[in-house]
């Protein structure tokens, strides 16, 4: 359905025709209308620059222009929520994490360097005001980043990213104090809540019980295939130091797995030796 639209585009607005409280007011709006956008319906608009927003004389904001619309799955959903939460949380290594998450690690890549880029620029930008950062610009640090440590983004990701930097400029215009952060804790009780509805709801319920059956049916064939080619000493991994270089084979390094995988793994690869001996004697 279809309807005129009347007013002016949000960056012609002038000074003087909207107060200070009714600027802030239709600055968050629009921020809560897109955000349950990427994370609830998954669907959304993805092209909201200033002149495809208007104002009414009434101080309403109006969307058209919704040629380009954007539609993401609910992984890639959830994923992106990481990120913005981990960001109004200044948490650098939860935001690089989701980000993998948004991607492709490539055999070469380097998520602990990739890690370690983003703690390092987060601080600037998790209490940063609109008129302090673009989100653009911020977008194109992050893609730069995971670009040099190996690590493929979707193209799924950059329309979001393309659609949320272009509602940030939009918003900018009205409130450039706005805080991506504060406009997403004063939406995330909602999102959340509505996150475990959908969650308990009869179809995403269903799909939740079979992923967990395929784990109880098949976790134990592929635990024991995994023990069985470390019992032949066909069992290889490739592991990283803590500055994410590869480590090289047959040097001893502490703190390359975890304290109990390995002694599990022997044991297992034990266990099925003696199997093996038991069946054939």
């Amino acid at each position: 359905m279809q309807t005129f639209a009347e007013g002016t585009p949000v960056n012609r607005v002038k000074p003087d025709e909207l107060g200070k409280k009714q600027r802030k007011a239709i600055s968050y709006q629009l921020m809560e209308f897109m955000f349950r956008g990427y994370f609830l319906d998954r669907r959304f608009h993805a092209d909201p620059h200033p002149g495809n927003i208007i104002i009414s004389s009434e101080g309403k904001a109006h969307l058209i222009d919704w040629g380009m619309v954007g539609r993401i799955d609910r992984g890639t959903s959830i994923a992106t929520l990481g990120v913005f939460l981990a960001l109004a949380q200044n948490d650098g290594a939860a935001m690089a994490r989701q980000w993998v998450n948004l991607g492709t690690a490539t055999p070469w890549s380097n998520p602990s360097a990739f890690i370690q880029d983003i703690s390092r620029i987060v601080p600037h930008w998790t209490d940063a005001s609109l008129a302090e950062l673009n989100f653009g610009v911020a977008l194109m640090t992050l893609l730069r980043y995971s670009s040099r440590r190996g690590i493929q983004i979707t193209p799924l990701t950059s329309v979001v990213g393309k659609s949320v930097a272009n509602i940030e400029g939009s918003v900018r215009c009205l409130n450039p104090e706005l805080k991506l952060s504060t406009a997403l804790h004063g939406t995330l009780r909602d999102v959340m809540q509505d996150l475990v509805l959908e969650t308990l709801s009869g179809e995403q319920a269903a799909q939740t019980a079979l992923h967990l059956l395929s784990t109880l049916i098949h976790g134990p064939a592929q635990l024991q295939a995994s023990l069985t080619d470390l019992s032949t000493r066909q069992f290889t991994f490739q592991a990283r130091n803590n500055l994410g270089d590869p480590i090289q084979a047959g040097r001893h390094h502490r703190g390359v797995a975890p304290a109990f995988t390995l002694p599990a793994l022997a044991m297992g690869a034990a266990y099925l030796r003696s199997r093996r001996r038991k069946q054939n004697s």
